[in-house]
């Protein structure tokens, strides 16, 4: 767990990724386009913490980032 990299790849279909808010550095949770997390957090271990226990709001984010994610990859695919 390296708080150097930007964006990291959990648990499959979640990313992991650092950003930047009031000048400081930040890391948030997403799947394709939606965000996951609760909220942003200063360090990447806070971040898997606060994933590590789900709820179902969380859930319900993360099937909805996954299902937009798969209908863009099936129009991108229908476009080419």
């Amino acid at each position: 767990m390296n708080e150097n990299d930007y964006t990291e790849q959990y648990k499959g279909i979640i990313m992991l990724r650092k950003g930047r808010e009031k000048d400081e550095d930040v890391w948030f949770a997403t799947v394709g386009r939606q965000i996951v997390s609760d909220g942003v957090y200063k360090t990447k271990k806070e971040l898997i913490e606060s994933l590590e226990s789900l709820n179902l709001e969380t859930i319900c984010k993360i099937i909805s980032g996954a299902i937009g994610r798969v209908i863009e990859l099936s129009t991108n695919n229908e476009k080419q």
